[in-house]
């Protein structure tokens, strides 16, 4: 086997693996949540109440530019 066939074949299974780790880690953290309603009843944050209008530009522009 190549040297460039082989390392394709690891990265490819590198990826692979972290992804499965990844996808794996946060379908368990997900599982094993519970969500603690009274303790964060205490700690409320006061949201923004001013808007601000205006206008953004394409981000294409600063790819192609």
């Amino acid at each position: 086997m190549k040297i460039t066939k082989r390392a394709m074949l690891i990265s490819t299974a590198l990826r692979l693996l972290y992804l499965i780790a990844t996808f794996g880690i946060g379908f368990i953290r997900t599982l094993n949540y519970t969500p603690d309603i009274i303790s964060e009843a205490d700690n409320v944050t006061m949201l923004q109440n001013e808007v601000t209008i205006g206008t953004t530009g394409s981000p294409l522009f600063y790819v192609f530019a």
